[in-house]
């Protein structure tokens, strides 16, 4: 990002020019991690590297700044300051900035467009933290969602394996099981008193449950930074292939 910058040149007794630079980062630090900040001004072929840089922010004064060492200066005479040491990046674009370059050599008078001095910052989107599992939101409408028996279907039917459709995102878990996106999964439903079971005619209640061979498992990628890495998990024997009275 560029950010765009104002031009003061003051020169005092003692011969030293003063050239201001005043910037309004465009940066919104909500969203975006500055992670190197560059001053870039061009001082002309005969330059030299003895004009130090102060950082003035709103409410100081440059005296009471260390200067910033220059990095580097360039055979075609632009000048490029490392902001990183000794101003941290975070404080670049906080507010209004002044950069003021001090040099007891007159400096040119630039008046090519291509050679204003700019202010190049680096950044990334901010993510949040890792999310501990328990954060993780619920809500009455996503327990609805996982009810268990259907609705839909009739208390008095017998043994059957039902399904039913999840998105994750409706349970308001896409910001941290990326794939799949949505499943199908299969449970056990329904009551084992049909006439044509013998356990029923001899009295013996039993439960409607997965076949425990039939059981399969399920893969998900997950991740716990906004999507900076993945983590590929099995969740083991949840969805049944088959259902039987037990």
């Amino acid at each position: 990002a560029d950010s765009p910058c104002g031009r003061t040149e003051v020169r005092d007794a003692e011969t030293a020019t003063f050239h201001s630079y005043h910037f309004q980062p465009s940066v919104n630090p909500q969203e975006l991690l500055i992670t190197s900040a560059h001053f870039w001004f061009y001082a002309g072929p005969e330059s030299n590297s003895s004009s130090p840089l102060y950082i003035l922010n709103s409410g100081q004064h440059p005296d009471h700044l260390a200067a910033v060492a220059l990095a580097l200066t360039s055979s075609d005479g632009w000048a490029t300051y490392d902001l990183d040491d000794h101003h941290r990046p975070a404080k670049v674009y906080s507010g209004p900035l002044t950069l003021q370059v001090r040099s007891t050599n007159r400096l040119p008078l630039i008046e090519d467009p291509d050679k204003t001095p700019f202010l190049h910052l680096r950044a990334r989107r901010r993510v949040s933290g890792r999310w501990p599992r328990h954060a993780i939101p619920w809500s009455q409408s996503a327990a609805d969602l996982l009810q268990r028996p259907s609705q839909q279907q009739p208390e008095s039917r017998d043994c059957w394996r039902d399904a039913v459709e999840i998105s994750f995102d409706e349970l308001g878990w896409g910001n941290w099981i990326v794939h799949p996106k949505v499943v199908t999964f299969s449970y056990c439903h329904g009551n084992c008193s049909a006439p044509d079971r013998g356990t029923a005619l001899l009295g013996i209640k039993q439960c409607c449950a997965p076949v425990p061979e039939s059981m399969r498992s399920l893969r998900i990628t997950t991740t716990s930074d906004g999507g900076y890495s993945f983590m590929y998990e099995t969740l083991p024997n949840i969805i049944p292939e088959e259902c039987s009275c037990f």
